[in-house]
């Protein structure tokens, strides 16, 4: 399996996660056992929701500054939720 870049994907992909792809393709690959495999499936995916929950509270703590703190921006975030 290819890794996605911008070229075969349309998300604007960061480098560093193109070659951790790359990295995980290449470990499963290497594996013979399917137990294996699996095992090491459920671990990036636990990972990576772990780093989408981090990323998460850190967007929401940053939106909470720049309501506080940017009175514009405050203005216009009202007009963006319906």
């Amino acid at each position: 399996m290819e890794p996605p870049t911008q070229s075969n994907n349309e998300l604007d992909f960061d480098p560093n996660h193109a070659r951790e792809i790359q990295a995980f393709c290449n470990s499963l690959h290497s594996m013979n056992n399917e137990a294996d495999k699996f095992q090491a499936c459920i671990e990036i995916r636990d990972e990576l929701l772990g780093r989408q929950t981090k990323l998460e509270w850190l967007c929401a703590s940053v939106e909470e500054v720049m309501l506080a703190e940017c009175a514009q921006y405050k203005k216009e975030r009202s007009c963006w939720s319906t």
